[in-house]
């Protein structure tokens, strides 16, 4: 008993202390390269429909901000989308109808993140998640600088005995960055 009224006295005598709530961050935005990069992406995606919806390429693109994708692989959700899907959201089935939406899932994406392989934004984020995830291994097997590229190619197609290579849709992003006068994509290293 007395120590119950001795805990409740300390408890009641200790001031709170005052704590605003944590800013939420505010959410990126997509503008001068970003837009650049979306603008190449829609009028040079070969597997795309004529119209392409500029706001959800945008979106895509904001999700890798979010996210933390490597400034010299912005647009890889947009490379990798235009490579399985051409853009198209709706379901659609490739690998003998096991793979399925924007990136072409596969159904263990739905058990480990819990998302619906149809939904986009969802799948672009798990996506971008697990390549984050990858990099790490992929620094360990291929070296630091490799590391990114390896992780990727990991997620798109599998690890194939963890070889270090390139994804297909890399060199698709490459050609992008070039026509929308991006950044060197060799030079800056130290952003891994």
């Amino acid at each position: 008993m007395r120590w119950n009224s001795l805990l409740l006295a300390v408890l009641v005598s200790c001031p709170v202390a005052a704590t605003a709530a944590p800013k939420p961050k505010p959410k990126p935005k997509c503008e001068g390269r970003c837009a650049a990069i979306v603008e190449v992406a829609a009028t040079h995606c070969r597997n795309a429909p004529k119209r392409v919806d500029r706001s959800f390429l945008k979106r895509l693109v904001e999700i890798e901000l979010e996210l933390g994708v490597p400034d010299r692989y912005r647009g890889m959700v947009l490379s990798a989308a235009c490579r399985e899907s051409g853009y198209r959201a709706k379901p659609r089935r490739g690998d003998g109808g096991r793979a399925v939406g924007l990136l072409q899932m596969w159904p263990w994406w739905e058990k480990r993140y819990k998302i619906k392989r149809t939904d986009p934004y969802a799948s672009a984020r798990a996506w971008i998640t697990q390549v984050l995830r990858s990099v790490r291994k992929a620094r360990r097997v291929c070296g630091r600088r490799r590391a990114f590229v390896s992780a990727w190619a990991w997620v798109a197609s599998g690890p194939q005995r963890w070889r270090c290579r390139s994804p297909r849709h890399y060199r698709l992003l490459r050609r992008w960055h070039r026509k929308s006068r991006w950044p060197s994509t060799r030079s800056s290293t130290a952003a891994e």
